[in-house]
């Protein structure tokens, strides 16, 4: 990443930042709260949790964001890839739902992390489940 992007990121307000973030998680694959945290405290050189992230996701998530294909907030799940069956909206459509549009497996209200978190995002780290730099 270089200097001047990360001035950039550094320059805005955590929910901004937070939103470059979930923007630059691919189709067809997901990243959890913790995740997401950890890559926030890179930014911000905060001290934010996973259970923070959601927080501030739950804040953002609007209804006119809620099927916004520049905020996939559905592309957001727990550690353990579980998904919310939550209805999103009057039409019921539920993130398990937005996340099978984009052939993600969903089996049993889960997600295997092993398979669909691992991707080069940030920086062209490494992303994978449990750890930052893979």
């Amino acid at each position: 990443m270089t200097q001047s992007v990360y001035y950039f990121i550094s320059s805005v307000g955590m929910k901004e930042q937070l939103a470059m973030l979930i923007q630059q998680v691919p189709y067809g694959r997901v990243i959890s709260y913790g995740a997401l945290a950890e890559r926030l405290n890179i930014l911000t050189d905060a001290t934010t949790s996973g259970r923070m992230v959601g927080r501030i996701l739950s804040s953002m998530w609007t209804k006119e964001r809620k099927y916004d294909a520049t905020f996939p907030r559905w592309r957001v799940i727990n550690k353990q890839g579980v998904v919310s069956t939550l209805k999103l909206g009057e039409k019921g459509i539920t993130q398990v739902d937005l996340l099978r549009d984009e052939w993600v497996d969903v089996i049993d209200g889960k997600v295997d992390m092993g398979i669909y978190e691992r991707w080069f995002g940030l920086g062209g780290l490494p992303v994978t489940h449990g750890s930052l730099f893979g």
